[in-house]
Parts: structure tokens; C-alpha cells; sequence
């Protein structure tokens, strides 16, 4: 039995329990209806039993207001499980339908592949996009070392006063502008550091990761046109081949089981909802439970139902005794009968958090 069956034959078993505790309160009012009929003699005796008739009318109102609701509310999750059941009957049948697709895509794939790869044309644009792939990375490899370089071995030009001032001024190139002294000076200290030899190291420090960077771009630009051009053979013979309509097929396949599975979490959450209610009519917790008995419970908090009581206890008429020996029976099942019910909802809420 799974734990749909399970909480569903708990439910049952806790509408029982507790249909059967508003039982015995009801035929408690029944008992202190006749005890008032013997004790003739109680002045209150008439009103008495008007007033056990009154509150028993209310409470089998409430109760067949209940019993319709209860009709109702199953009524409801019969429904909804049988779309939920129709929707997982229809899920299946769509993962058929989602597997069929699939399959018939990879098969068409994989004759247009093994069409392709007998092609000699194919063959040798897939080794011209290989060859260019693995120059470009090489390139872009040497690039980037180079690049490296030039901030490591660069650092210490970089770093040094003199010459990065003599840099920045372009002195020896056509570019510097100095006047009579300031050029004379700029000499000196071009002399005194090696300025010249220094300039063209770091020259080629700069100049040889823009040349190799430019290499390499060039070389990533021929790989991804070549790339493009066995791509756009790839495409041509996917086409060639009708792909692209199993692919849509496929795509409409997955959608509509999407479709379904959003369909059927909701309808988990109705189902879910709604059990939640059926068990708060299953344990008594619906309204007009609740309002049945606290009428029957303010009823029996009645003083002359306890005077009532207390006389037939002092009385030896054997009639009184019956029905008070019946009422502590009543007392007793009902005690026993309330555990059971806690003990059935406490089970009942851990198959429910298994199901969840």
C-alpha cells in the first residue's frame, strides 16, 4: 500500500473515530434526557428536557451540514485525482512521444555525420579548421609569454629615474625637443646610464608582444573563418538531411511535457490542499464540528445537569442507576476514544511528510 492509499484509509479511520466521539456525546444527551424524565419530582425537569431537545436539533443541523460538506469535499478529490491520474496517463504517453523525437534526431545525425565524414571536401576543410585552430593557439600561447615578459624584464626600466625620464622625453629619437642646456644635460645622462642600448632592449620589449599579439589575432581570425566555412557544411548537409524539422519537433516534445509536468504540480498542490481539509473534517478540526460539540460541551457544564446527576447518584432507584452506569461507560470510551483520534493524526502527519 503506498502513502496516498495509506493516508486516505487513516483519513477514513479518523473520520470514524471521531464521528463516533460526537456520538457518544450525543447519546450522553439522550441519558440525562431520560435520567430528567425519572426525577419527575426535579421542579426544572420540564424546561430540562426542552432544553437537551433544542441543543440536539442544533447539533443534528450542524451535522447534516457537515455531512454535505464531507459529500462535497470528496466529491472534489475524486475529481482532481482522477485529472491527476488522466495528466501522468498523458505525461507517459508524451515521453513516448519526446523519446521517439530524440531518437530519430540522433539517428539523422549521425548518418549526415558518417555522410560527411566520407566526403573528401569535408575531410579537408575539418583538417584546414584543425591546422588553423592549433596555429592560432600556438600564437596566442607566444603572445601571451611575450606579453609576460615584457612586464617582468620591463620592470626594472620602469622602475629606474633616469632613464624612464629620458624615455619619456624621446630623447634620441626624432621626436625629442630640448633647449641648449637642458639637451647638454640630457647627454651627460644618456652617457653616464648607457641610454641608447638601454632604449633599444626596451624597445623590443615593447614592440615584439604588439607584433606576435597581432599575429595571433590574425591567426584566431583565419582559424574562426575556417571554422565558419565547415560549419556552414555542417549546416548545409543538416538541412540536406531534414535536421532541423525533427529538431523543431523535438523542441514542440519537450515543451508540451513541460506543459504537463506544470499541470500536474499544480494539481499536486490541489490534491494536497485539499486532503489537508479533508483531514481537518476527518479529525473534527471543521467548523461545524467544533460548534457541535462546544454546544453539547456547554451543555453538559450545566448546573442542573450536574444536580441532576448528583440526585440519581443519592437515589436507589435501580432506573437511575442504569443510565449512570452508562454514562461513566460513555465517559470512559469517550477518554479512550479521544487518544486514539491524537494518536491516528500523529501517524497520519508522518505518512503525510513521507509523501511530500
Amino acid at each position: 500500500m503506498d502513502e496516498n492509499e495509506q493516508i486516505t484509509s487513516m483519513d477514513r479511520r479518523v473520520a470514524e473515530v471521531a464521528g463516533r466521539l460526537v456520538e457518544l456525546q450525543q447519546e450522553q444527551v439522550r441519558d440525562y434526557r431520560s435520567l430528567a424524565r425519572l426525577r419527575v419530582e426535579h421542579l426544572s425537569t420540564g424546561a430540562l428536557v426542552d432544553s437537551i431537545d433544542q441543543i440536539e436539533r442544533q447539533v443534528l443541523a450542524l451535522l447534516q451540514a457537515r455531512e454535505s460538506a464531507t459529500g462535497s469535499l470528496e466529491q472534489e478529490i475524486a475529481g482532481t485525482d482522477e485529472r491527476r491520474r488522466a495528466l501522468e496517463d498523458a505525461r507517459a504517453t508524451q515521453v513516448d512521444v519526446l523519446d521517439k523525437a530524440a531518437e530519430a534526431v540522433d539517428a539523422a545525425e549521425a548518418a549526415t555525420q558518417a555522410s560527411l565524414d566520407a566526403n573528401p571536401d569535408y575531410r579537408a576543410q575539418r583538417e584546414r579548421a584543425t591546422d588553423a585552430e592549433r596555429i592560432a593557439m600556438h600564437a596566442e600561447d607566444k603572445a601571451g609569454r611575450s606579453e609576460q615578459e615584457r612586464e617582468e624584464k620591463g620592470r626594472s626600466y620602469r622602475e629606474d629615474p633616469l632613464f624612464i625620464y629620458l624615455w619619456r622625453r624621446q630623447y634620441g629619437t626624432p621626436g625629442y625637443r630640448a633647449g641648449g642646456l637642458t639637451r647638454w644635460l640630457d647627454g651627460k645622462v644618456a652617457g653616464l646610464i648607457r641610454f641608447a642600448d638601454a632604449r633599444a632592449n626596451y624597445s623590443r620589449l615593447q614592440e615584439i608582444p604588439v607584433r606576435l599579439r597581432e599575429h595571433a589575432g590574425k591567426a584566431r581570425q583565419q582559424a574562426d573563418t575556417e571554422f565558419e566555412s565547415l560549419h556552414d557544411m555542417d549546416r548545409r548537409a543538416r538541412e540536406a538531411d531534414g535536421i532541423p524539422p525533427l529538431e523543431a519537433e523535438l523542441t514542440a516534445a519537450q515543451d508540451k511535457l513541460g506543459a504537463i509536468d506544470a499541470d500536474i504540480a499544480g494539481l499536486e498542490q490541489t490534491y494536497e490542499n485539499l486532503l489537508q481539509r479533508k483531514q481537518a473534517f476527518a479529525s473534527g478540526e471543521d467548523e461545524n464540528y467544533q460548534q457541535a460539540v462546544g454546544y453539547l460541551a456547554s451543555e453538559f457544564q450545566r448546573e442542573d445537569l450536574r444536580e441532576l446527576r448528583q440526585e440519581a447518584l443519592a437515589t436507589p432507584l435501580p432506573d437511575d442507576d442504569v443510565i449512570i452506569g452508562r454514562l461513566q461507560e460513555r465517559q470512559s470510551e469517550r477518554e479512550e476514544t479521544e487518544s486514539i483520534v491524537q494518536d491516528l493524526k500523529e501517524s497520519m502527519q508522518q505518512h503525510r511528510q513521507r509523501l511530500h
